[in-house]
């Protein structure tokens, strides 16, 4: 956990309000929110510089962090729920990781469910 607070740290985000929550989904999706902006203004105020390593952390973020486990969270929460607003926003979840994986080069280790591992 230690490496996502330096990651949070080391680009001004600080770390998750609450302690042991680093790791959190929510926690990681407001990095890569924040990352987003960051990269949009590098974009609209044209500084390649920026955005170029704006772009790097996020390939290493998901690389290192969200890209690992993110999908397999999202099917996790789709599979747990009958409700059709969770399933879709975990569908949304894992389809938006996956775009983001592909455009940034990112290669994640991937996390399989305990059902997921079994099959391999």
């Amino acid at each position: 956990m230690a490496d996502v607070v330096g990651f949070y740290e080391t680009f001004g985000a600080g770390s998750a309000a609450e302690p042991d929550m680093e790791d959190h989904i929510a926690a990681e999706l407001e990095f890569m929110g924040g990352l987003a902006l960051r990269e949009a203004c590098a974009l609209a105020d044209d500084e390649p510089d920026t955005l170029a390593v704006t772009r790097g952390v996020e390939r290493a973020f998901l690389t290192d962090h969200l890209g690992r486990w993110a999908e397999a969270f999202a099917g996790a929460v789709a599979g747990a729920t009958p409700e059709r607003l969770h399933a879709a926003a975990a569908a949304l979840l894992a389809a938006w990781i996956a775009a983001e994986v592909e455009a940034l080069g990112a290669v994640p280790e991937r996390v399989l469910l305990p059902e997921e591992a079994e099959r391999v």
